[in-house]
This record gives C-alpha cells, sequence and structure tokens, in this order.
C-alpha cells in the first residue's frame, strides 16, 4: 500500500501536469487568433502570390513582420485584433503576416530600416515600397504603438495607391521582385 506522501505526490503531480496542459492549450489558441485572425483574410507569406493578387485587384500590401516570442508584437497584438477600424480597412488591401524565422520576407529589403518587430509595411498593387508610410522618424520608423497609427497608414496607403491607379502609365521604381 502507498504511503501518504506518495499519494499525495502524484495527486500535486497530476495537478501540475493538468496545468500545464491547459496553460499550453490557451497560448496555442491566443496565438492563432492574436492578430485578428478569425475576420481578417490574411495570405499566406508568399511575396510573389501576394504581388499577383495585389496586381489583379488594384489593392495595396499590408505586410506585417513579427514573431512569436517578441514582447513588442505581444503588447501590439491585442490593439490590432480589437480595432474594427483596421478589421474594415483590411478588406480593401491585401493583408499579409509572417512570423517566419527564416524565408523570403527576411530579406533586406522588408526589412528597410533594420530587423526590429514588428514592422509593417506598405506597397502599392504593383509592389513597389511605400516607404514614405513610416510614423515614426526615428530608428524604428515602421513600427507602430497602436491601432490608430496602423489606422491612418492603411488610409495612407489606400489613398496613394488610388492616385496612382489614376495616373495612366505610371512607373515603379521601387519594386521588390520576385527573385530571391
Amino acid at each position: 500500500m502507498p504511503s501518504d506522501v506518495t499519494v499525495f505526490t502524484l495527486a500535486i503531480s497530476v495537478v501540475f501536469i493538468s496545468y500545464c496542459l491547459a496553460s499550453a492549450q490557451k497560448m496555442v489558441e491566443e496565438e492563432k487568433a492574436d492578430w485578428n485572425d478569425n475576420r481578417i483574410a490574411w495570405r499566406e507569406p508568399n511575396w510573389s502570390a501576394v504581388r499577383k493578387e495585389a496586381a489583379a485587384t488594384s489593392r495595396p500590401i499590408l505586410l506585417l513582420v513579427h514573431r512569436t516570442w517578441c514582447s513588442a508584437c505581444k503588447q501590439l497584438r491585442p490593439k490590432f485584433a480589437e480595432s474594427k477600424d483596421i478589421e474594415v480597412l483590411s478588406e480593401q488591401l491585401v493583408m499579409v503576416k509572417t512570423a517566419e524565422e527564416q524565408g523570403e520576407f527576411t530579406r533586406s529589403q522588408f526589412g528597410p530600416d533594420g530587423n526590429y518587430f514588428p514592422r509593417i509595411l506598405f506597397f502599392d498593387s504593383n509592389g513597389e515600397f511605400l516607404n514614405e508610410i513610416a510614423p515614426r522618424k526615428d530608428k524604428y520608423k515602421y513600427f507602430h504603438f497602436g491601432a490608430e497609427s496602423i489606422v491612418k497608414a492603411m488610409e495612407k496607403a489606400l489613398r496613394i495607391n488610388s492616385e496612382k491607379m489614376a495616373v495612366k502609365g505610371f512607373k515603379t521604381n521601387n519594386v521588390i521582385s520576385d527573385e530571391l
């Protein structure tokens, strides 16, 4: 017959393991819905496919580069996810986010002022980088503190893209190619 200490230790172990499993499940659920994934149509992080869709629909591109471990990303996520304005405006853009540690979105073209997180970059419907859409003037130009600056940036991207589309035969010189 097991001693009281053994039974107690076993009971504590079961409770601890149950708690750990529940916490892990909660973290997985939070990660899945963290950037309003349920209501924003995020595209797969494939630059060639994103550019083709943007060109076909005449919509600008919003690229969100983040990392799951990043504390600044964790602070921005709920602000982003809770914004109804971002949700509504997202329907007019090609929305893509990437948390990949490697891949095409780690190229220097997608970190024009450094490799910090999170950063939100905008491109017109032809894939031209819209470097003028920057909420800051310091070394983290494309970092947003909250939903308000993201909404303003989205509106500006839509306005710039619309103006460019209205001009017949405009040429792009800041296009990021599909080639790696």
